[in-house]
């Protein structure tokens, strides 16, 4: 994925620092329009328009949706504004790919968080990935479409042929075709020796860095 420049979209330092000082004056006006619409509503509660002054003016909603109405409005009408959303947007999805290329990340999570991250990895690369329930999971963690099984280790250290053992057990209990066990530490020699000759595929942080890096989107 290449990284987005402000030339990608036709814009300059200035214009982000002119849409950034808009954004504080929408978040002004926003505030401004609650406190003039709790004064109407003190005068005139009576008016036809009072459900509408009421969502309006009652924080947090109120300033809130009145932020985002202006925010639309602001895009709609000035095309460098919503360049330079267009570009933040880019940039946020360019991060957020470029931090999961990072081994720190994936060394980061928490074996549910990890699962979760797998799960939404292989979404994104084409897989129909099923996420299992955090609790009783029969010892698997994400079902494929194709009825593939899923084990996440993430253990601080390589796993052994144990938890290799207990996958084949479980794929050969479903009948499923095909396993893959998925460690953010690696494999032990034994494990991998277990593997051979078995529909068990043996997936580390660098094949999922691998994946990630081949999204473009």
């Amino acid at each position: 994925m290449k990284k987005p420049t402000i030339a990608d979209y036709g814009i300059t330092d200035d214009d982000i620092a002119k849409a950034q000082s808009a954004k504080k004056w929408l978040v002004i006006i926003a505030l401004t329009l609650m406190v003039l619409d709790i004064v109407l509503l003190a005068k005139h509660q009576k008016t036809p328009y009072i459900w509408l002054l009421l969502l309006i003016a009652t924080p947090p909603y109120g300033p809130i949706v009145s932020y985002y109405v202006l925010k639309y409005l602001l895009c709609l009408t000035w095309p460098v504004y919503r360049s330079v959303q267009a570009f933040k947007h880019a940039t946020d999805k360019y991060e957020k790919w470029w931090m999961r290329t990072q081994v720190s990340f994936w060394d980061s999570l928490t074996g549910r968080q990890f699962e979760c991250e797998v799960a939404n990895l292989l979404s994104r690369s084409g897989y129909s990935a099923q996420l299992t329930p955090a609790s009783d999971d029969k010892g698997i963690d994400i079902i494929l479409g194709n009825g593939t099984i899923i084990q996440c280790k993430a253990h601080k250290k390589p796993i052994g042929p144990a938890v290799a053992r207990e996958l084949y057990g479980t794929l050969r209990a479903h009948k499923a075709r095909t396993a893959i066990l998925v460690s953010k530490s690696g494999f032990t020699r034994g494990v991998i020796e277990f593997a051979k000759g078995k529909p068990i595929d043996l997936w580390d942080v660098r094949a999922l860095i691998e994946m990630q890096r081949k999204l473009e989107n």
